[in-house]
């Protein structure tokens, strides 16, 4: 029941890819980001290596190339790219969040690189 702007699904993603730190004050323990963002579960392998099948951690879904993210309601989700240093914040109501992703993998994260 979250009400949140792109903007702060942003800060949010900004402050797990800081490993809680929010201006260099600590907000969120570094090891519970660590254990939250982790693969805790298990969850299949999907059609050709989806995101959806990459593993789950605490409310933390895990992504392909080493990224993590957060959804919410309607396609709504922030992507932390922590080995590109980068948050990717969306909002948009979709049927299909993996189309969504695909793009990012495909357009975005070569630019970044």
């Amino acid at each position: 029941g979250l009400s949140a702007t792109t903007e702060d699904v942003a800060k949010f993603g900004q402050l797990y890819l800081r490993r809680g730190l929010w201006d260099g004050r600590p907000l969120v323990p570094a090891a519970w980001v660590d254990a939250a963002t982790a693969r805790q579960v298990a969850n299949g392998t999907g059609p050709g290596g989806a995101d959806w099948a990459q593993g789950y951690g605490y409310l933390f879904w895990r992504c392909r190339h080493g990224a993590y993210r957060a959804d919410g309601k309607d396609g709504q989700f922030c992507v932390v790219l922590p080995e590109a240093d980068v948050v990717v914040a969306m909002t948009a109501h979709l049927e299909d969040m993996q189309a969504e992703l695909d793009l990012v993998w495909d357009h975005l994260l070569p630019a970044i690189g």
